[in-house]
């Protein structure tokens, strides 16, 4: 007599490497450290760092709930500013989306928010964005293609 063992594997969504809530797909921008996350309140002031597309534009750090996340889980970001139905750059690319700590969600580390660095070449066309209202819209779309926008008002400073 031949006795058959069945394994069941956790390979889905919820596997043993990944996490994500039961939660509707939702995005927080924020800013933080080292894994550390705090929220941007709407109209906190924000500096301009230099963009890994070019140009110039807002670090965040992005936190979501109800996506797919995990050590070697790659999501699709859309980084837009805008003001009001302006769009001022758009910039998209992949990255990780992985665990936060609590395991109730993930976190995209090391994007910034881009201005177009065709439309903002000088100084002087940066300086015209100091003390302006700008939104930052995020749109995260995991592995499973769940979608997550989040968006957050912030005030554009420029220099120290």
């Amino acid at each position: 007599m031949t006795t058959v063992g069945l394994v069941l594997l956790n390979c889905g969504p919820s596997g043993p490497d990944l996490c994500e809530g039961d939660e509707a797909p939702m995005v927080l921008i924020g800013q933080g450290v080292g894994g550390a996350f705090v929220e941007l309140e709407d109209a906190q002031e924000v500096t301009l760092s230099v963009a890994p597309q070019g140009g110039f534009g807002v670090p965040v750090v992005v936190q979501t709930q109800g996506l797919v996340a995990g050590d070697d889980v790659q999501s699709m970001v859309v980084l837009e500013p805008r003001q009001g139905a302006e769009i001022l750059g758009t910039f998209e690319t992949r990255a990780p989306l992985q665990c936060r700590s609590d395991g109730a969600g993930g976190n995209v580390v090391g994007v910034v928010v881009g201005f177009d660095p065709d439309r903002y070449r000088s100084n002087d066309d940066l300086l015209a964005l100091d003390g302006q209202v700008v939104e930052l819209h995020i749109t995260v779309t995991d592995r499973e293609g769940r979608v997550g926008v989040g968006v957050k008002p912030v005030t554009i400073r420029v220099g120290g």
